[in-house]
């Protein structure tokens, strides 16, 4: 299922549905590569910071170091080491910037075949540019236009990912529950 939309993704290089990029072909999205393990982990640590991901990865040597082995792995070898998961890194570029990455894990959720988004960050001077309403588009697009193998597509925001929580919602995405964390739980159904 992800190899489908990773050959997609390959083939159309940028997006389509946001007119005023796609005029302009400002916006090019693409499998991530080992060339940008930092600036997937730099924007990871940082949002940390801000509350968008476990506060571990700047707290705690091990865990900035194990999320470091783990992007390492997802980009080189599709895996991720804390799920043994299939796995795919993006990348988006702004006039060929490195602008913002998407994870997407395959998983099992309800009993059923499922895409995680599993991370996802934009950088702050590439943010109000439609750039992760496009990754949210292309991957929803090609996942319910090829009936593949995936039932539900579904992510969990921290309470400080407002932006990423309202921009799930506006995209079909039921808020399941919220854990004692704040954590919310977002589903998609095919």
């Amino acid at each position: 299922m992800l190899n489908k939309i990773k050959r997609l993704l390959q083939k159309i290089g940028c997006f389509s549905s946001v007119e005023d990029l796609s005029k302009s072909q400002e916006l090019s999205f693409r499998e991530a590569s080992i060339d940008d393990l930092d600036f997937i982990h730099t924007e990871i640590v940082e949002e940390a910071k801000n509350g968008h991901f476990s506060s571990f990865f700047y707290t705690q040597p091990e865990a900035n170091k194990g999320l470091k082995s783990n992007l390492e792995s997802i980009i080189t070898r599709q895996r991720r080491l804390d799920e043994n998961a299939v796995t795919y890194a993006y990348i988006a570029e702004y006039k060929g910037n490195l602008a913002s990455f998407i994870i997407l894990t395959k998983q099992h959720f309800n009993d059923k075949e499922s895409t995680e988004i599993w991370m996802a960050a934009t950088k702050q001077q590439y943010r109000n540019k439609g750039i992760a309403q496009n990754f949210i588009n292309i991957i929803l697009t090609e996942l319910k236009s090829t009936k593949l193998d995936t039932a539900i597509v579904y992510s969990r925001c921290l309470k400080n990912s407002e932006n990423m929580y309202k921009l799930l919602i506006k995209k079909g995405f039921s808020h399941e529950k919220t854990d004692e964390n704040g954590t919310r739980l977002l589903v998609y159904t095919l």
